[in-house]
């Protein structure tokens, strides 16, 4: 796992240079993980420095929460339970 070996620059862009020379390092001998300062616009650039799988939790950190319930009537529940059991 190289985490947080990705720095992101100024101008929006990023610098992979401690990311490639950790890959070059490790010289296939492992896969490699990129991760930290990953988005949609990076994962190019990371991906060419030549790890074996990039992961990113911008996917996730913008997600909206849905609040979802299930309200049963116990009345008719039961209602459609005893006309099941007869049939």
């Amino acid at each position: 796992m190289l985490d947080n070996m990705v720095v992101p620059l100024e101008n929006g862009d990023v610098d992979v240079t401690m990311l490639k020379d950790a890959v070059e390092l490790i010289n296939g001998r492992f896969e490699t993980e990129a991760s930290g300062n990953v988005t949609l616009e990076t994962v190019h650039k990371i991906g060419q420095s030549g790890v074996t799988f990039i992961s990113s939790g911008a996917l996730t950190h913008s997600v909206k929460a849905l609040d979802i319930s299930l309200k049963i009537d116990t009345e008719l529940a039961l209602e459609v339970g005893r006309r099941t059991k007869r049939a």
